[in-house]
């Protein structure tokens, strides 16, 4: 019920949202630790292509009117409001954060895509959008996007043993145990 993010951030109803997670070993991305908004608007920049393809216009925050009506630090991701964050209708509708490492680096985030009865409060972008959406078209959108912009070619795969072997370790040893979900 809930899970912990190493990158911190507010809370997130991970309830009507779409969210990914891209991890890249540094040296191949070395510009990514020298400059944090690099990550943010290569991917927030991805989604906004893959938006616009589907008739969408989201912006990034700080090309919007930046206007908020918070005037405390949210609990909830989608009422704070960063330059990167991407708003539909005045709405926040994406957000992310990341983790940069010694060896990788990590962005994750979050596209809210309706309102949860957790949040109502909450629209997300098929609600505010004029256009009927589908959250598989703006997968397969998305993963386009991103391809194009970085040149990379997706190929379909499943775990090896080794690394689904870590994971379980991961999950067991580290993520499952309430002093690693409860510390601050």
């Amino acid at each position: 019920p809930v899970v912990r993010r190493s990158s911190g951030g507010g809370a997130i109803v991970h309830h009507h949202e779409w969210t990914y997670c891209l991890v890249l070993p540094t040296q191949s991305q070395g510009r990514l630790r020298r400059e944090p908004t690099l990550g943010y608007r290569w991917v927030h920049g991805a989604i906004v292509t893959a938006f616009a393809k589907l008739g969408v216009d989201v912006r990034a925050f700080r090309e919007s009117s930046r206007v908020s009506n918070e005037s405390a630090e949210p609990f909830l991701c989608f009422r704070r409001r960063t330059d990167e964050d991407l708003i539909l209708a005045g709405y926040k509708v994406v957000g992310s954060a990341q983790r940069r490492g010694r060896h990788a680096w990590m962005q994750h985030g979050s596209v809210l895509w309706t309102a949860s009865p957790f949040a109502p409060e909450l629209p997300g972008v098929a609600d505010l959008a004029s256009v009927r959406l589908g959250a598989a078209d703006f997968c397969d959108a998305f993963r386009k996007s991103l391809g194009d912009a970085m040149s990379w070619s997706w190929q379909p795969g499943d775990l090896s043993p080794q690394e689904s072997d870590l994971a379980e370790r991961w999950t067991t040893r580290r993520y499952a145990a309430a002093t690693w979900t409860t510390r601050r």
